[in-house]
């Protein structure tokens, strides 16, 4: 009885052997993610380095965690927006990345990029404020 199924252990040890590995030494290999895949929140920004975003606070209304907090002020005349963004937050900690805050924003400037090494020893690196949010989506291209 235990002679049989140690026989069938390693009959299905050696089929596996001849066979490639599979496993990615994660370190210093990394896998490829797919092109739609929803990571780290970004800010996308324009040429001038000013952020897309033109307060309209529909990702704040969205969120259905409700951890974006999006602060504005009446843009100075002749500003070609009618907001500055004075602050934007986001609790990445509790974030279920749905992808909601992404899909309603009309200017697409926040996104879900492809960055995912998200752990951090420190809690205070898990809430996004602008400065680290347009530092996350400075070279995100938009997906097709």
């Amino acid at each position: 009885m235990f002679g049989k199924g140690l026989i069938k252990g390693l009959l299905t040890t050696l089929r596996h052997i001849p066979r490639p590995a599979v496993t990615v030494q994660y370190p210093t290999q990394k896998r490829e993610v797919a092109p739609r895949f929803r990571g780290r929140h970004g800010m996308r920004v324009d040429a001038d380095g000013d952020v897309l975003c033109i307060g309209c606070k529909q990702c704040e209304r969205l969120c259905p965690d409700k951890l974006i907090t999006v602060t504005t002020e009446k843009a100075p005349e002749g500003s070609k927006k009618k907001l500055n963004i004075t602050g934007f937050t986001l609790d990445a900690g509790a974030c279920m990345f749905c992808g909601l805050c992404e899909d309603t924003c009309p200017t697409h400037a926040i996104v879900l990029t492809r960055f995912y090494e998200t752990a951090t020893p420190n809690r205070d690196e898990i809430f996004l404020d602008l400065d680290k949010l347009k530092e996350s989506g400075k070279d995100y291209e938009l997906p097709e």
